[in-house]
């Protein structure tokens, strides 16, 4: 998935699906655009699709999980 400005790509997320699980990896922002929104945005729609194709997702991102309060 991937983040846009314009015509200019400024981030970009993977999920990937092994075994029923998903994995969201690689989440990147450029650096000038960190502090918007646009990471928690990519997370956020990883885990709307993960949900949308029925698969628990491994989450390996301990910031998000405690700004964004996930159990």
């Amino acid at each position: 998935m991937i983040a846009m400005d314009d015509s200019r790509v400024v981030g970009y997320a993977r999920l990937s699906i092994e075994r029923n699980v998903g994995y969201i990896s690689q989440m990147v922002v450029e650096k000038e655009m960190r502090g918007k929104g646009i990471g928690t945005q990519l997370f956020i729609k990883l885990l709307e699709k993960a949900r949308e194709m029925e698969v628990g997702v491994f989450l390996n991102a301990l910031s998000y999980h405690r700004e964004l309060r996930i159990n």
